[in-house]
């Protein structure tokens, strides 16, 4: 189990939660959001205490499309294609989570989303950048071939032919994420016969320059080092109501935990506490709007995983890889993704061109 312990938001009383398995326990040490000065400040003086962040209104926790939002704010969607609707009026599966529900009930990455999905499930994680998720058994056939879950990051698809595996996504500056279950062959292609997952990225904001940042500790048993992330963004309104940039980023380091045996695992091991991982990423997105009528939105991401060994291993408890021989093994993962959308309002209404490159 993972046991988190964060100071309250706007307050200073601690409550502890808990979410999901795991393979130890983590214990969170420092969790809250802070400005970008504090942020910078908090990086390069690691662990140092975050400040908390002005109380924000969070939205409900979890809505679906038979339930309406919670303290009368709406949730509005765009998986049906049909433009802007009201969660609780699409006559569809769907669940969504906002960015406030996503900070509030401590989503971190897919593994944690995944398990307030009903029918949902993590499949396998070779590595800490290929995790492959299955919507009510289907997705669950094994790492090779194309997924039978879409993955799409705002408007535009992500994914790699013959490659199942979730984008990494850094869950601290999304706007939202949206999750339909069943076959969406129609709206999102083959890749989507099991359901699809739409991460939405905030926009900047074009009027008011802002900043956000996040920072956390925390320690895993049997874990000799601490784990750490910290993330920040800035919003700057280029020109007032028409040009705007927003910039965020991260950088997340979890420790090893399981121990390396080039034979049997007795003795002494190779390597202890091997398996570490690290991630960073960053993204921009510019927003244009030339007019009242047309919006231009380009983004570019770029995501760099790297994990020591693999979490393919022989015991959970002690963790342990053995017969291992002189092999070291290893996770790499970089990716850079591109993308553009231009809509347009015509009468009743929108035309909309989605482009993407990804390497």
């Amino acid at each position: 189990m993972i046991q988190h312990l964060h100071a309250a938001r706007g307050s200073i009383d601690a409550t502890g939660q808990i979410f999901g398995a795991s393979r130890s326990m983590t214990r969170t040490l420092i969790r809250s959001g802070v400005s970008l000065t504090a942020c910078i400040a908090a990086m390069t003086a690691l662990p140092a205490l975050a400040q908390v962040a002005a109380p924000a209104k969070a939205n409900a926790a979890q809505t679906t499309s038979d339930t309406p939002a919670v303290d009368g704010e709406d949730i509005i969607v765009t998986a049906s294609k049909t433009g802007a609707e009201r969660l609780n009026r699409v006559p569809q599966a769907i669940q969504a989570f906002t960015g406030a529900t996503l900070k509030e009930r401590n989503i971190r990455d897919g593994a944690d989303l995944i398990q307030l999905i009903p029918g949902a499930a993590q499949t396998q994680e070779i590595g800490a950048g290929y995790r492959i998720y299955s919507f009510r058994g289907s997705g669950a056939g094994g790492p090779i071939g194309d997924g039978l879950v879409g993955y799409y990051l705002d408007e535009t698809p992500f994914g790699v032919p013959n490659n199942q595996s979730a984008p990494p996504i850094n869950y601290f500056d999304l706007d939202r994420v949206e999750v339909l279950r069943g076959p969406q062959g129609t709206l999102y292609g083959q890749g989507s016969a099991a359901g699809t997952i739409i991460y939405h990225t905030k926009n900047p904001d074009l009027q008011n320059f802002t900043q956000a940042g996040d920072v956390e500790i925390s320690k895993t048993a049997d874990a000799s080092k601490i784990n750490y992330r910290a993330s920040a963004a800035l919003s700057i309104p280029l020109v007032t109501d028409t040009l705007g940039l927003r910039i965020s980023g991260g950088y997340d380091y979890r420790a090893g935990t399981a121990d390396i045996y080039s034979g049997a695992p007795t003795g002494t091991p190779r390597e202890r506490n091997a398996n570490d991982v690290t991630s960073k990423d960053i993204q921009a997105v510019l927003l244009w709007k030339p007019d009242a009528l047309t919006t231009v939105r380009l983004r570019a991401w770029y995501f760099s995983t790297d994990q020591n060994y693999l979490n393919v291993i022989n015991s959970l408890s002690p963790p342990y890889a053995s017969f291992q021989g002189n092999v070291v093994g290893y996770d790499r993962r970089r990716a850079e993704y591109f993308s553009g959308t231009v809509t347009r309002d015509i009468g009743k209404f929108t035309l909309t061109n989605a482009t993407s490159y990804q390497k």
